[in-house]
């Protein structure tokens, strides 16, 4: 996400998911906070990333429940 006016200048932070511990994280140039998804789906990122995964990730959650976590998300 960037912070601030135009691409010149300002302040950039990141939403990271972490697979293994199944949980969101802001990052913040040294500071790491753990979110909720709801949070992740109200920010406006500006770039995504994707990575391929199995029908259930290393977390253990299965597809279908993250899909309906995002969807449920997004529909409030």
């Amino acid at each position: 996400m960037h912070h601030g006016k135009g691409f010149g200048s300002g302040h950039c932070t990141a939403y990271c998911y972490n697979t293994e511990g199944g949980f969101w994280v802001h990052c913040n140039d040294s500071k790491r906070n753990v979110c909720s998804v709801e949070e992740v789906c109200k920010t406006q990122a500006y770039i995504l990333f994707y990575t391929q995964r199995t029908l259930q990730d290393k977390a253990g959650i299965p597809e279908k429940q993250l899909q309906a976590q995002v969807f449920a998300t997004q529909n409030q």
